[in-house]
């Protein structure tokens, strides 16, 4: 609606027009995602224990206030470099097809190691993640992830039910505890 009134009141002295928006999220809330003590061991024990970048994916529930659980974390099949990481198209496809229905429908995190690099996404990470994206139902979604050795990190979260991208700074990391805290 504000584009559309900020259009009917413009004048026009070009062929072009140029619209600027604030696509921040004014929402002070940020939202969770959650990780299992275990799934979060076992990530970033992968992350230290490699001198090469690794990937992995993740079980992720939605819980009822918007929050997103992970609950493990599983290695897939994959060619490793130190600046690079791919599934291996052989194996990769037999090996998701392989995971109950229970597992594989709620594969829904996707994250891998930058090792010492920053942990921003590649051209590749990008590809990736819109060939992921294309794969989904409308009222599906997913979250990306990028960590190194220093814990540094990136994080996305499409969320497509919503039509909403969350970013890092939308979004707060932690570990669910047995008691219901976090930490």
């Amino acid at each position: 609606i504000e584009f559309k009134n900020n259009l009917l009141g413009m004048r026009f002295d070009s062929e072009k027009i140029t619209y600027t928006a604030n696509t921040k999220l004014e929402n002070k809330n940020k939202v969770q995602v959650l990780f299992r003590p275990e799934a979060y061991c076992k990530m970033t024990t992968l992350i230290k224990s490699c001198d090469k970048e690794i990937a992995w994916h993740g079980i992720v529930d939605r819980l009822e206030n918007g929050a997103y659980l992970i609950s493990d974390i599983m290695m897939y099949p994959q060619e490793i470099t130190g600046a690079t990481v791919t599934s291996n198209d052989e194996k990769y496809p037999m090996w998701l097809m392989q995971q109950p229905d229970e597992i594989f429908n709620r594969i829904r995190f996707q994250g891998h190691s930058h090792v010492n690099f920053g942990a921003t996404p590649s051209g590749v990470d990008t590809t990736l993640y819109n060939n992921m994206l294309q794969t989904l139902s409308e009222d599906d979604f997913y979250i990306f992830f990028i960590m190194n050795k220093k814990a540094e990190y990136w994080i996305q979260i499409y969320n497509l039910a919503e039509n909403t991208v969350y970013e890092k700074d939308d979004i707060e990391l932690a570990i669910l505890l047995q008691s219901g805290e976090t930490m």
